[in-house]
C-alpha cells in the first residue's frame, strides 16, 4: 500500500507525476470534493495492496447504520458487510420492544448477501443507557420471558438474522441476572439458528471503574455469545478532554486484555470512526462537536489548517480559529489511522470488526479494507 503525505505546495498534478498515475485517480481513491485542492499533511492513498484475495485472511464485517440512512451511501457500502446492525429497537417496561421503520433496510441487505442484525439496547429515547430499564428487565423473569418473544417475533417478520445486545448501566446486584438473561435468549433463539453478539466493555483488567459496562463479566458469556463485540467508542469522547477518538495505544491494551479470556475468532473489535471538534480552551463537560471525517478535512480546508499526526495514537488532528477568533482542535481519523487498526485486527487474528458508523467512515476506507482482508459473506 502506498500513502502519500501532502506537503506545502503539493498539487494534484505534482503528485499524479511522482506516481505516474491520473489525477483522475487520485481523486477517486480519496473522494476529493472540488475545486480539488489539497491540505497540508492530509494523507492520500495512491496505491492499494496487489495481493489476491483468495491469499488474504478472511474477515467479518459488521456495520452499523440508523434505520433513517443515506441511501447512496448504503448502497456503496453493503457489498463490503457480512452484516449489518440496524440501530435499535429499545426496551419497554412490560418487556416488549419499540418499532423500528427498518423495513427496507432489511431488504437492501438481503439483496447484497448481507445478513441484517437486529439492535437491542437499554438506551432510552434521550439516547442515553438506562438504569432503569436494566433493573426492570433483570429483576422480573416474567418480563425477561415476554421481551425474548417479543424479540423473536420480531427477527421472523423483519426477516433478522441475528441480535445485537448492548446493555449498559446494570447496577451490581443485577450481575448474575444479567447472565442469566442472556443464557436464557441464547437457549431460545440458538433452536432457531439465530446467532447472539454481546457488546462488551473495552477493558484492561478485570475490574474497572467504568460505571456504564463495570459489571459485565467477560469471563461468564464465554460460553453463551456467538461473537463479543468489543465496544472501543469513544476513548476521546464528546464530554471528555480533546484527544484521539480511538487511539491504536488504547486499543492494543484492551485487546491483549480480551484476549487472554476469549478466543480470536469470537472476538469483533469496535472501530469509531468519527472525528471530535473541541473549543480552547477545554472548559470541562463541555461538549466537542461530533463530525464526520470528511467534514473535518473540508473545515481544515477552509481555515487553511496543517493536518498534523500523533505517531504514539496514530490518529490525524489540526486546529483553526473560527469566524469569532475561537481556536478549535480536531482529532479525526484518515488513511494511516485506519490502515494501523486494520494492520492490528490482522496481527491479533479477530474474527471480524464491527464499524461506528457506516456513514461516517474515511472515503478510503473500503479499499484499505479491501487490501488487507477477504470479507466473509453469510
Amino acid at each position: 500500500m502506498i500513502i502519500h503525505i501532502v506537503k506545502s505546495g503539493e498539487t494534484l498534478s505534482s503528485i499524479s507525476q511522482i506516481y505516474t498515475i491520473p489525477e483522475s485517480t487520485i481523486i477517486e481513491l480519496n473522494s476529493i470534493r472540488p475545486p480539488n485542492k489539497l491540505i497540508t499533511g492530509q494523507a492520500l492513498l495512491i496505491q492499494t495492496s496487489s495481493i489476491s484475495a483468495d491469499k488474504l485472511p478472511s474477515l467479518q464485517i459488521n456495520g452499523y447504520s440508523y434505520s433513517k440512512y443515506d441511501k447512496s451511501i448504503i448502497n456503496k457500502t453493503l457489498p463490503y458487510l457480512t452484516y449489518l446492525t440496524i440501530f435499535g429497537y429499545r426496551i419497554t417496561s412490560d418487556g416488549s420492544v419499540s418499532n423500528v421503520d427498518d423495513e427496507e433496510l432489511i431488504m437492501l441487505c438481503k439483496e447484497n448477501g448481507v445478513a441484517p442484525i437486529m439492535f437491542l439496547s437499554t438506551i432510552n429515547a434521550t439516547g442515553s443507557f438506562s438504569s432503569k430499564s436494566a433493573s426492570i428487565l433483570l429483576n422480573d423473569l416474567s418480563i425477561q420471558n415476554n421481551l425474548i418473544e417479543s424479540v423473536i417475533n420480531k427477527m421472523i417478520i423483519k426477516g433478522y438474522r441475528a441480535l445485537n445486545i448492548d446493555f449498559g448501566f446494570i447496577p451490581t446486584f443485577y450481575r448474575q441476572n444479567y447472565i442469566d438473561f442472556i443464557i436464557n435468549l441464547k437457549n431460545a433463539l440458538e433452536p432457531l439458528d439465530y446467532e447472539v453478539i454481546v457488546g462488551i466493555p473495552p477493558r484492561t483488567i478485570i475490574q474497572q471503574t467504568n460505571i456504564i459496562f463495570n459489571n459485565q463479566n467477560y469471563t461468564r458469556i464465554d460460553n453463551i455469545a456467538n461473537i463479543f463485540s468489543i465496544l472501543e467508542y469513544e476513548w476521546g469522547h464528546t464530554y471528555g478532554p480533546p484527544k484521539a477518538v480511538c487511539p491504536i495505544t488504547k486499543l492494543q491494551k484492551v485487546t491483549d486484555y480480551a484476549l487472554t479470556l476469549l478466543p480470536p475468532s469470537k472476538t469483533s473489535l469496535g472501530i469509531q470512526n468519527t472525528g471530535n471538534d473541541w473549543i480552547l480552551p477545554y472548559k470541562l463537560y463541555t461538549a466537542a462537536k461530533s463530525l464526520s471525517n470528511q467534514d473535518a478535512l473540508d473545515i481544515a480546508k477552509r481555515y487553511g489548517s496543517i493536518i498534523n499526526y500523533d505517531t504514539t495514537a496514530q490518529a490525524p488532528y489540526f486546529t483553526y480559529n473560527d469566524n469569532t477568533d475561537r481556536t478549535h482542535i480536531v482529532w479525526f481519523e484518515d488513511v494511516r489511522s485506519i490502515e494501523a487498526k486494520l494492520n492490528l485486527v490482522n496481527e491479533y487474528n479477530l474474527g471480524g470488526i464491527a464499524i461506528w458508523n457506516i456513514e461516517r467512515v474515511i472515503p478510503q476506507f473500503w479499499e484499505i479494507l479491501n487490501s488487507i482482508f477477504k470479507i466473509e459473506k453469510i
